[in-house]
């Protein structure tokens, strides 16, 4: 089996967004402080500017966190990373459940139950949380069937020889 790569929406989101809002700072922070000088003769202004490096610091940021943080299956184990993290690997022989809360209280990510009792929450694949709650957007619950399912058929194939 090939690997899988899944995304939460709010991964996908940051991903899209970052090239915008380095593109929103330099089509912005570029033009209007110039014509501002230019028509008022203040260089003051012109410290407008220093908001384009940090817009596209920011943009970029943004994009790496959205691609760097995902789930990626295997044949044999689920792996996760987000932006700050080392990738983590669970095997699927180590995972007895996988928890999928949709609640809107409650834990936020997808839990593994592990063999020997541990939980263990894949932090790459969360639901978005606001004023209401938790939100499950569909990449959560996209990557939350594919764990289930991909652990579901390595058992079928491999659990009962154990």
């Amino acid at each position: 089996m090939q690997t899988q790569t899944f995304r939460s929406g709010a991964a996908t989101m940051m991903m899209w967004i970052g090239p915008f809002v380095a593109l929103i700072a330099v089509l912005l922070f570029v033009p209007l402080p110039l014509v501002l000088w230019a028509t008022s003769g203040d260089a003051a202004v012109l410290l407008m500017l220093l908001f384009v490096p940090v817009g596209l610091v920011a943009g970029l940021l943004l994009h790496l966190a959205g691609r760097r943080s995902r789930v990626e299956l295997a044949g044999d184990a689920v792996t996760w990373r987000t932006l700050t993290s080392a990738p983590r690997t669970v095997p699927f022989s180590a995972i007895q459940g996988v928890e999928v809360p949709t609640a809107r209280r409650g834990p936020r990510s997808v839990r593994l139950h592990l063999r020997d009792g541990a939980v263990v929450p894949v932090t790459a694949v969360s639901m978005s949380g606001g004023e209401g709650g938790n939100s499950a957007d569909a990449g959560y619950l996209r990557t939350a069937q594919a764990i289930t399912d991909a652990h579901r058929r390595w058992w079928m194939h491999h659990g009962q020889r154990r």
